[in-house]
């Protein structure tokens, strides 16, 4: 069985340039986290396209977990450099909130906002 994906506009198998990384998906209005994937980023070797394939199983956020998760992601985020572009990844259920909130730096900040008022909460001291 081939896991490798294979660029449909160049005919290559893409190169797995990042394992592990993080898929947060969004829904809701104003869109909130709500699911979590680990995946696989492959990119083609030729064109530079890059897709995200391989899927693990989805942490939902009813699960106690999931909080834990998010809160450590946003502790990668807060910090300069602290991750690559390949390494979270925010996905849109509605292609309008994909438009709305664009590129993935652009979605990142508007992450790292909703996680700002999420967590910092929990650093203020009593």
């Amino acid at each position: 069985m081939r896991t490798t994906p294979v660029c449909i506009h160049c005919s290559l198998p893409m190169t797995n340039i990042s394992v592990g990384a993080t898929i947060i998906s969004m829904y809701m209005d104003p869109p909130q986290p709500y699911k979590l994937w680990r995946t696989d980023i492959y990119k083609c070797p030729q064109c530079s396209n890059e897709v995200a394939a391989g899927y693990g199983t989805p942490t939902p956020k009813h699960l106690p977990e999931f909080d834990e998760y998010l809160e450590e992601i946003w502790d990668t985020l807060k910090t300069p450099y602290g991750v690559s572009d390949n390494d979270i990844i925010i996905e849109y259920e509605k292609a309008t909130d994909s438009i709305l909130y664009g590129s993935n730096s652009r979605s990142r900040s508007y992450l790292l906002g909703l996680l700002n008022k999420r967590f910092s909460k929990k650093e203020e001291p009593n």
